[in-house]
């Protein structure tokens, strides 16, 4: 299965400008690189799983994009059920930041499965991929404080007991027992992001299989120095 994360990182302070050229483009992805595989990378993957990692871009608060593949930022990212207003590299560049975040965001409540919508892109679209991928960054904030609260309470009320705590794996009962489990570790790990960062969760909490938006800033304070890192991961 291959997941969208987004990461939030800092320290890009004299990295932000939009008219220094090329010439520190190795300077800005060695610091994203080393942000994300010290601070996350080398906790979930060891040497032999580290070819399942492929870091695509990172967006810069000023809205410079600096491009961690050979290929550039691929169509995954700038089309499909998690689309933007076009092409990225035509978006004006004080959109290009709140865009990812918005983009955070909708992949977040694609793991809260809000408005029923499927946990992971696969298959045809259904109403709530199509109000996720529509939706901007206030209204899905909304929708979610609102209503994945009720959807848990929900599952734990038509909830059939086990004795020894769990069904057989290949049931339908393990299934949304799975389903449930995973929701309630998102939404936890929505509930935990920072008022202002929101969906980016601090890390290390939870597993890299129920969220895919985390926050990996050393100190936590201003905005001018921060970036957000895309990276596909295969799970």
């Amino acid at each position: 299965m291959l997941g969208v994360y987004h990461f939030l990182l800092d320290g890009f302070e004299n990295l932000q400008s939009l008219d220094r050229g090329d010439g520190d483009q190795e300077e800005v992805a060695d610091h994203a690189y080393a942000e994300f595989w010290t601070r996350y990378g080398d906790r979930h993957f060891f040497d032999g799983d580290k070819s399942s990692v492929q870091p695509s871009h990172l967006c810069l608060a000023s809205g410079r994009i600096v491009c961690l593949a050979n290929s550039g930022v691929g169509d995954w990212y700038i089309a499909g059920r998690l689309k933007p207003d076009g092409d990225l590299a035509k978006m004006p560049k004080y959109r290009r930041y709140t865009f990812h975040r918005v983009q955070a965001l909708r992949g977040a409540a694609q793991c809260m499965a809000v408005r029923g919508a499927h946990e992971i892109a696969i298959g045809e679209p259904n109403a709530g991929d199509k109000f996720i991928a529509d939706a901007g960054y206030g209204d899905l904030l909304i929708e979610i404080n609102a209503t994945v609260p009720e959807a848990i309470r929900y599952r734990y009320q038509n909830i059939e007991y086990m004795p020894g705590g769990g069904f057989p794996s290949g049931t339908s009962q393990h299934g949304l027992e799975m389903l449930r489990r995973r929701l309630v570790a998102a939404f936890e790990a929505y509930r935990l992001s920072c008022e202002g960062v929101e969906p980016f969760c601090p890390y290390p909490y939870p597993p890299i299989y129920n969220y895919r938006a985390y926050d990996l800033r050393t100190d936590g304070t201003g905005a001018e120095d921060h970036g957000i890192l895309v990276v596909r991961i295969h799970t």
